[in-house]
């Protein structure tokens, strides 16, 4: 049995952080859109902020409640944490970047080093009319 058949753990928990999160006067909205009721999410906000989701219990009506203000905060550092992700990938995206782009001057300066280095006179290659290919006339001996 689930809190919420045909969603995953990690889906309510999404559903749950991601509602918290929207600014007043949003909430009703979003939640008509997608077709939840104010007590499923309550039962899911229960289930979420008082641990019962993580260990796949379904929380009863009694036990410890978690305020609105606790769950504000929960749902602020969640994102916090999310946004310290991106950071982290983007800066690490960052340092592989220019580590290419070093990598891609190095090349360069091989090519136009090894351009510097070609000599002059390039020799010619003989064309088709050359002697290899002349005519003799067994005549003129």
């Amino acid at each position: 049995m689930s809190i919420a058949p045909g969603l995953t753990t990690d889906e309510v928990l999404d559903f749950v952080f991601e509602y918290d999160a929207l600014p007043h006067g949003t909430k009703a909205a979003w939640l008509e859109e997608r077709s939840v009721s104010r007590g499923t999410l309550r039962r899911w906000q229960r289930a979420v902020y008082d641990g019962d989701i993580s260990r796949g219990l379904i929380g009863r009506e009694s036990g410890a409640k978690t305020t609105a203000q606790e769950r504000r905060s929960m749902a602020r550092r969640n994102k916090e944490r999310d946004k310290d992700a991106e950071i982290r990938d983007l800066r690490e995206q960052v340092a592989n970047l220019e580590e290419v782009n070093v990598t891609l001057g190095k090349a360069l300066r091989l090519l136009r080093d090894h351009e510097d280095q070609k000599p002059l006179d390039t020799p010619t290659t003989q064309t088709p009319e050359s002697s290899f290919f002349k005519r003799t006339n067994s005549s003129e001996n």
